[in-house]
């Protein structure tokens, strides 16, 4: 915000923050240079990305900032000495590809904080290279970012990480080759970077990571949304409206200046020329899970439904296709891979009639919720805090068939708000018991991991000859759980069992059982500390 011509700025900062219960990540398309001015003068923003791991990362980018500004420097004032030459004027150092901060992950806490990063210096902003008549022209990363810092989020501890990823690369961008390292192996310059500039290994090193695990490698990561991926899966000859069929006009001799073009029997270049991804939802989906259940089993991927290729439809649908080939991969064996996933159908519609992805909404409002009553509340029935409407609009009977085939969570329109119907997921988590495929139960366990994981490497770390005050430390911690009704049972003592037992091998290992307060019988925990490593296992009692 600026004041008296540029003379006095506010630049929007978060006070010291809590950490949140989880943090939210988002992987999209951006085509903007950010303000590193702001970028280096945020402290927060640059502690939490160091405590993520990238301070080398940083350092170099600091360096090729100052080079270039030294360069910009030297050339306004060459400039204002040779403005009367302008032949011999120098030519402007060219802006580095890394100041994009493309393959960084970036935390915001806030839109504003966004939009000071990424200014939008020109009138208007840059289209998107894939054009569909239904997507549009234009990036949802900026329409997610907008919904999910709603009103509830600002009051709470938040932090969402977005990631942007070069849209020339399509939807390989958000995927993971099988060649790629692990997280938690940050790239590190190596013999071959050490000649090249500070820039030039900046964007090698960004660019050695695919963007995905990189937001994996996020220590506190409990929800991933995806809004771009969603947007190359919407087929680009898909309309709002289907194309008018009018009959053949008869033949007839008309002036050379008539005009005969209707509108509506010509066919747009976006037919013959942009690529349909939609098709390939169901594939590009698995290669996502199983990087995720590889990596990360504790993180759930908010992803929307896509829609049905058929054009001659009255309105758009969901995809018949992708229905059809999720059946299939419920009868397969890695059908478990569909827990980590939350399906969501249909997208939003401003009133403009631009569309944009439903998951930032949710997973908002997933956040609001979780801090303030638990992560084993749903959202299922709560009024969504926008002013979109869904596209389209689904039905009652319609509604119902989807929450069971093939087992998507559906918005819906209620006493004109927005409500989620379910937050179902298309597998049950645990194979064996029908009733527990719903999305809450899934963040349960995965918050449940995080939280024992935290609290076994604070037993190993800071606690590590402690052993009795360890199990007193893990009984706090499931007593608490108890008083906030994520357990059942009238005494603590019926809610969980933590049993201590040392292995052959010298392992201290503590079991634990416990009763929650959703549809599943129980769930065994194990953790396993021996010289500093620390293992966990869950699973069904």
């Amino acid at each position: 915000m600026n004041f008296n011509f540029g003379r006095v700025r506010l630049l929007p900062e978060t006070r010291l923050h809590r950490t949140p219960l989880f943090d939210v990540a988002m992987i999209g398309h951006l085509e903007q240079v950010a303000d590193l001015d702001y970028f280096f003068n945020n402290p927060a923003m640059l502690a939490d990305i160091r405590m993520a791991g990238y301070g080398d990362l940083l350092d170099l980018l600091q360096a090729s900032y100052s080079h270039y500004k030294i360069e910009l420097d030297q050339f306004q004032r060459a400039n204002k000495k040779d403005s009367a030459d302008v032949e011999n004027a120098g030519q402007q150092p060219e802006i580095p590809r890394a100041f994009s901060l493309q393959g960084l992950p970036i935390p915001l806490r806030s839109q504003e904080e966004f939009q000071q990063l990424f200014p939008l210096r020109d009138a208007a902003p840059a289209a998107a290279s894939f054009i569909s008549r239904l997507g549009g022209n234009y990036f949802w990363l900026p329409l997610a970012i907008a919904d999910f810092f709603q009103a509830q989020v600002l009051q709470l501890p938040r932090r969402l990480w977005i990631i942007v990823v070069p849209q020339s690369l399509g939807v390989d961008a958000f995927m993971t080759p099988d060649a790629a390292v692990a997280p938690g192996s940050n790239a590190l310059i190596d013999a071959e970077l050490k000649n090249k500039s500070s820039s030039q290994q900046l964007e090698e090193l960004l660019a050695r990571q695919p963007a995905l695990l990189r937001a994996l490698d996020l220590p506190n990561l409990g929800l991933l949304c995806l809004p771009d991926f969603e947007r190359l899966h919407i087929s680009p000859s898909l309309t709002h409206i289907p194309r008018l069929r009018i009959a053949n006009p008869l033949p007839a001799f008309l002036p050379c200046s008539s005009n005969t073009d209707d509108g509506v029997l010509e066919t747009g270049a976006i037919d013959a020329e942009a690529p349909d991804a939609s098709a390939f939802f169901v594939a590009h989906l698995q290669r996502l899970l199983q990087v995720i259940a590889r990596f990360r089993r504790d993180v759930n991927l908010l992803l929307a439904f896509p829609f049905d290729m058929n054009r001659n439809a009255e309105v758009p649908r969901h995809s018949l296709l992708a229905v059809e080939q999720l059946q299939q991969w419920q009868k397969n064996g890695d059908a478990k891979l569909l827990r980590h996933v939350q399906l969501i159908f249909p997208y939003l519609q401003d009133s403009r009639g631009n569309l944009s992805s439903p998951c930032a909404l949710l997973a908002g409002q997933t956040l609001a919720t979780s801090t303030r009553r638990g992560e084993w509340r749903s959202v299922a029935g709560v009024a969504l805090p926008t002013l979109k409407r869904t596209f389209p609009s689904i039905s009652l009977k319609l509604c119902a068939q989807l929450r069971e085939t093939p087992g998507l969570a559906v918005l819906r329109e209620e006493n004109a708000s927005l409500v989620l119907d379910d937050e179902r997921i298309a597998v049950p988590y645990i194979a064996d018991q029908p009733s527990t495929n719903s999305g809450e139960l899934a963040r349960f366990i995965g918050g449940l991991q995080r939280a024992l994981e935290n609290l076994g490497l604070n037993l190993v770390f800071e606690n590590q000859f402690a052993i009795d005050q360890s199990e007193i430390l893990l009984r706090d911690f499931f007593t608490r759980l108890h008083v906030l009704g994520a357990l059942r049972g009238s005494r603590p003592e019926d809610a969980f069992s933590l049993r201590r037992h040392t292995d052959v091998e010298g392992q201290v290992v503590f079991e634990i059982e416990i009763a929650p307060a959703i549809a599943l019988d129980s769930i065994q925990v194990d953790l396993r500390s021996h010289q500093n490593n620390l293992q966990m296992e869950v699973r069904n009692g």
